[in-house]
């Protein structure tokens, strides 16, 4: 079912999540963060105690192909942190994601200066949670720019509200710095949840 979520976006993640031989034959695995998290939870059982967060630190290198040269550097490892932070209802998420939006915006604003803000959302949670894209705006002080998908339109992978924290460089190139999305289609796609509580997520790309 994940995968016949993201297959709707091919250019996305690709047609397959598992690369077997790549142009340097070695192995490589697309949204693996997100797999072993949601594993983990499933394994754990949708009577594990919630909200619940998931934290992984993890290794990340980038597959550029060779010759390939971007922004005047080759950036072949880096650390890479992500958090799901899981709920029993989109509300409790709403509720979280403000907290996780504030500690972004400090983290971030006294670094950076001026954030700018670039905000994804469906039709429909725009239409139930106006005032909460409201706040995000108001309490960063930042611009933004919001993109609503047209009714009955998913975004690309499930997520019903994605935030994006970008700033410019000296050369006014746009930068993101972290990120959060709010979602409940991708746990019911890993079966977690029952009806009555569906089980929602947060993945954030914490500082």
């Amino acid at each position: 079912d994940y995968l016949t979520l993201i297959s709707a976006a091919p250019e996305l993640y690709g047609r397959e999540s598992y690369q077997l031989q790549s142009p340097r034959e070695t192995l490589q695995l697309r949204q693996t963060g997100c797999l072993q998290k949601f594993l983990m939870l499933q394994h754990w059982g949708s009577g594990s105690v919630l909200p619940r967060c998931i934290y992984e630190l993890s290794n990340s290198f980038r597959g550029e192909p060779v010759g390939d040269l971007e922004l005047c550097f080759r950036l072949r490892h880096f650390r890479l942190p992500e958090a799901h932070v899981h709920a029993r209802s989109l509300i409790e998420s709403v509720a979280q994601a403000r907290v996780v939006h504030r500690a972004i915006v400090d983290d971030l604003t006294p670094v950076v200066g001026q954030l700018a803000m670039l905000i994804s959302t469906t039709a429909e949670f725009a239409a139930t949670h106006e005032d909460m894209i409201v706040d995000l705006t108001r309490d960063a002080e930042s611009p933004a720019l919001l993109c609503v998908s047209p009714p009955g339109v998913a975004c690309q992978d499930g997520v019903e509200l994605d935030v994006e924290y970008k700033f410019a460089d000296s050369e006014g190139f746009a930068r993101e710095l972290s990120t959060f999305q709010i979602d409940e289609r991708i746990g019911r796609a890993f079966g977690l949840g029952t009806r009555d509580v569906p089980l929602t997520t947060i993945h954030c790309v914490p500082i």
